[in-house]
């Protein structure tokens, strides 16, 4: 069984009950360089199309999902932003030696900066263990509260992609949980540079 990749981050959007500050987010996704998926008819072009938000005013918590035809789709709440990808959840074990992992890398951290996070959490949405934490996320809480619920539940996070081992990995008894803070990319390194592969398997 696979099953989706998400992360959570440190973004969050107080005055998500108002549209300017959604209004600001959508013009700077716009405005950025982030990369746009490849269309699966034509492989040598990239999708067509741009961002837009749909703004879910009736619910509880109040939030906003931005979508496009991109790798990465975040929804914004109020206390924490959940980012969609396109990816399985073995990516993060079985690729952090690619160079495409090291690019995908560095297209997480720009999209969050641009958020306005500084870290992510790894989630997925069917285990039996990481997709009660995403889950917290549409229950209203914190990403503070979160990452404690986990560091609680599983303990200290795995910070080092390398310690990841895809032939042990089981999506029903996940014992361990991925915290990348970019300290690296902050710095102008790359932790992950000396790669052993160009595409992802």
């Amino acid at each position: 069984m696979s099953t989706s990749l998400s992360f959570i981050t440190n973004a969050s959007y107080t005055a998500l009950s108002g549209k300017e500050a959604l209004n600001e987010l959508l013009q700077k996704l716009r405005d950025s360089n982030i990369e746009r998926c490849v269309d699966l008819d034509h492989p040598s072009k990239k999708e067509q199309g741009n961002w837009s938000y749909r703004y879910f005013w009736h619910s509880q918590p109040l939030s906003a999902n931005f979508e496009g035809p991109f790798c990465n789709t975040p929804e914004v709440f109020a206390n924490c932003t959940l980012v969609h990808t396109i990816y399985r959840y073995y990516l993060i074990y079985r690729n952090y030696d690619t160079y495409f992992f090291r690019d995908y890398r560095q297209e997480v951290f720009d999209l969050i900066q641009l958020l306005g996070g500084t870290e992510i959490i790894w989630l997925s949405d069917q285990t039996n263990v990481l997709g009660l934490y995403e889950q917290m996320v549409y229950n209203n809480c914190s990403y503070q509260e979160i990452k404690e619920a986990i560091t609680k539940k599983l303990g200290e996070p795995i910070t080092n992609y390398r310690e990841l081992n895809y032939d042990t990995l089981d999506y029903q008894k996940i014992e361990c949980w991925v915290l990348d803070d970019f300290e690296d990319l902050k710095n102008g390194t790359d932790a992950y540079k000396d790669c052993e592969s160009l595409m992802f398997g």
